[in-house]
């Protein structure tokens, strides 16, 4: 999902996706428990075609998309609060993605079915039992399996969208996924369902408290970032998807390299999730690696800085963590440039040995054989080069990982 940004945004761009906090969100409405009309925007039609942006920050979203996708989504799932709500293939309407996908943001357009075939929720809590309505989002996708439309695999096990959505949906613990603003496209089969006009007293959607307004036959959008809720049926509204602030990138790019390296600290000991599981100090790391980033911004020296940023992430024990190296290409290639002609591997009882000789390298002329035992290098003990080598594949997770390739 690009050269390097010399600021701590660069590293801050792949670890997002690693350290994801849990943000805030909550609506801010003023519930309005009286029945309310729709607002249309012209009433004569409804809507048809929709189109918007999809602009992204975080360096993850194009990494690994097998066919990016934008749809109309069933929100049946978090109508009813299913976890495991499979969106139905027969109620997605794939769009189309109308401009470069790795340039952000990028722009869509949905054509909607004259009639959908999602399905039919009540969803004004009153005791009579009603048609319903079908309730949509607009949401980007990566189709992975089989044909075009999205099946269990894709979904990861089903639900609704959190992220790049046309839905605003909270990450907060307290609150996790409950929908508190954004749009919806919502299909009433004819003119006497109902539909909440604001999030109630709770402040959740589709539960008792909502209040209700009615709505006209055919396809609306619902505005639920205005307090009552606004409906626009006007033929071709645009709807832009949202990036949850907790997936967005966190660019320090406009600070100096101390100030941004003290940010990024900051969000390692208020976010990273396994702290206390790797038993990692931050304030420790802090007075480590500062004196460097602080060297750096004296000299200002971009060089000393990436070097700074690279040794400090990768003192960090997780694989999820790394940053883009590329200003440091003549640096891997001095280290790791020429041999000795041979490789080593550890066998179970502690030992070195040699498990590659290179045909007419220096080690085999030396006459180093296959399965030779290295007791030293340069004058050190084998094990201790292995253990003091911090090589360029840096961080693991593992450390056993760490010594396979390290020897």
């Amino acid at each position: 999902m690009k050269p390097l940004y010399l600021r701590i945004a660069a590293a801050l761009t792949v670890l997002s996706l690693a350290i994801l906090a849990c943000s805030t969100f909550s609506p801010n409405v003023t519930p309005n428990p009286t029945q309310s009309s729709p607002q249309p925007g012209d009433v004569t039609g409804g809507t048809k075609i929709v189109s918007g942006n999809v602009a992204y920050t975080n360096a993850y979203f194009t990494s690994g998309v097998a066919e990016p996708e934008i749809i109309l989504e069933d929100q049946g799932g978090f109508v009813t609060r299913d976890r495991k709500f499979i969106i139905p293939v027969k109620s997605q309407v794939i769009g189309q993605i109308t401009s470069d996908f790795y340039t952000s943001p990028f722009t869509y357009s949905l054509t909607l079915p004259e009639e959908p075939n999602g399905t039919l929720h009540d969803v004004d809590h009153d005791s009579n039992q009603d048609t319903g309505v079908m309730v949509f989002a607009i949401a980007y996708w990566t189709n992975t399996w089989g044909d075009p439309y999205l099946e269990r695999r894709d979904l990861a096990g089903g639900g609704w969208s959190s992220a790049y959505a046309s839905t605003r949906v909270s990450d907060n613990p307290t609150t996790y996924l409950e929908v508190f603003g954004g749009k919806y496209l919502v299909y009433a089969p004819d003119d006497k369902q109902q539909f909440p006009s604001g999030f109630g007293a709770d402040k959740k959607l589709f539960t008792d408290d909502d209040p209700i307004m009615d709505l006209a036959a055919g396809w609306s959008m619902i505005d639920m970032d205005q307090s009552p809720f606004v409906v626009d049926r006007s033929e071709k509204p645009t709807i832009d998807l949202i990036e949850p602030e907790s997936t967005a990138l966190d660019d320090f790019s406009q600070l100096s390299y101390t100030e941004a390296f003290d940010k990024m600290l900051e969000k390692f000991t208020n976010e990273y999730a396994f702290t206390e599981l790797k038993g990692i100090d931050w304030a420790a790391k802090g007075k480590e690696f500062r004196p460097r980033f602080e060297e750096a911004e004296k000299k200002n020296d971009p060089h000393a800085y990436a070097l700074a940023l690279r040794d400090f992430l990768w003192s960090i024990p997780d694989t999820h963590i790394g940053f883009d190296s590329s200003s440091l290409n003549d640096d891997f290639i001095n280290e790791t440039a020429g041999g000795l002609g041979f490789a080593m591997r550890e066998t179970d009882d502690g030992k070195i040995i040699a498990n590659f000789i290179l045909d007419g390298g220096p080690a085999d002329q030396a006459g180093m054989k296959w399965g030779a035992e290295i007791i030293s290098l340069d004058g050190k003990s084998t094990a201790q080069v292995v253990e003091s080598n911090v090589p360029w594949s840096s961080p693991f997770s593992n450390p056993i990982i760490k010594r396979l390739l390290v020897t």
